[in-house]
């Protein structure tokens, strides 16, 4: 059973049970669940963005600018590194 089917027959027993429209039933509960899975996202979901943030990492998987600062490296492309070369 995919999510759709499962949020279809949830959205369906919950307006049979509490005596609301099926079809916005239906909607409202597809719609929950897209902004369950869109946050909980293993990649780009706002779960991954705090996990990445506590690593101190940016989306593409290298360290911040803050990062790089903590251990004393100065981040390339500053006014810091700019006279050396």
């Amino acid at each position: 059973m995919s999510l759709r089917d499962w949020g279809a027959a949830r959205g369906l027993h919950l307006s049979w049970s509490l005596d609301l429209p099926t079809g916005g039933t239906i909607v409202l509960v597809s719609t929950m669940l897209f902004l369950l899975s869109w946050g909980l996202a293993p990649r780009h979901g706002a779960v991954a963005r705090l996990g990445q943030r506590r690593l101190g990492r940016t989306g593409s998987g290298a360290p911040s600018d803050e990062a790089r600062e903590e251990d004393g490296r100065v981040p390339s492309g500053s006014a810091l590194d700019a006279g050396t070369g």
